[in-house]
């Protein structure tokens, strides 16, 4: 079960990669050549995750299972992007990288720092490095 759980992703992204190949096969190079560059290299990370996935099934058969923590994970994910629109990105992104770091086994007062610090870096190259207003 957990090597299915670690190729799931993997085979989705290959999946999109062939549906996107074989929806553009008939467009100018220039307007796709980016993006096919961009699919060889995701295409590769995936079929290397699929690789050690595989080399691993029988380590994931002997050791211990814990908790998947990946529903947790998205529903955090959903509540920031619900706090994003209603609270902005400086509060939303905050509250998320802190209640993530604790939940996924970071000790409260590193992940304060790490997140205000995350959560500044993001906010000055997006404001003002880029000029995007957040």
């Amino acid at each position: 079960m957990a090597f299915l759980r670690e190729a799931l992703m993997p085979l989705v992204v290959l999946a999109f990669i062939v549906a996107y190949v074989s929806l553009t096969q008939n467009k100018p190079a220039e307007s796709t050549i980016f993006p096919y560059t961009i699919m060889i290299f995701i295409g590769a990370l995936a079929i290397g995750i699929l690789a050690s996935s595989w080399k691993l099934k029988d380590f994931y058969r002997v050791a211990n299972e814990e908790k998947s923590r990946a529903p947790l994970v998205f529903a955090l994910s959903l509540l920031f992007i619900v706090g994003f629109v209603y609270l902005g990105f400086s509060i939303a992104a905050l509250a998320f990288l802190v209640v993530s770091l604790i939940a996924l086994g970071t000790r409260p007062i590193p992940s304060i720092i790490i997140s205000v610090i995350l959560t500044g870096g993001i906010y000055l190259l997006f404001a003002i490095g880029l000029g995007v207003s957040l």
